[in-house]
């Protein structure tokens, strides 16, 4: 689970925190040793000061594929991080630094539904 500050940095937009809000109260014992917060669907939070609240939503690797249900991914694209995303229809999109799977499957979200490419500092 990528928990960098360019991952939490990625993730600080209204677009991918509008999809989740912490399901019931979290408090300190629900705090890791790594900092995360883990909430009782197994969610991970991180304490960050937003426009969103105190705590921003880190999307997981399945939660993130569940925004991308219109995009077919290979294992071997995965796992090579040379991730190429296939679309209905024949069109793609390659992303080709290597990130964690967090990260890549964050920006085809961002590219696919809003239109959004991460220029390594924000949201253009």
């Amino acid at each position: 689970m990528d928990i960098s500050k360019e991952y939490i940095k990625m993730c600080d937009r209204e677009e991918i925190q509008r999809e989740k809000y912490p399901a019931n109260e979290l408090t300190s014992s629900d705090m890791l040793p790594d900092e995360r917060i883990l909430d009782k669907n197994g969610d991970v939070f991180m304490f960050s000061p937003t426009a969103y609240g105190d705590l921003i939503w880190l999307p997981r690797q399945d939660r993130l594929q569940e925004m991308m249900n219109n995009f077919v991914m290979s294992k071997n694209e995965l796992g090579l991080w040379g991730l190429t995303f296939h679309k209905a229809g024949g069109e793609f999109l390659t992303i080709s630094d290597q990130k964690s799977a967090e990260q890549v499957l964050l920006q085809g979200v961002m590219k696919e539904l809003y239109n959004k490419t991460w220029d390594g500092n924000k949201w253009i």
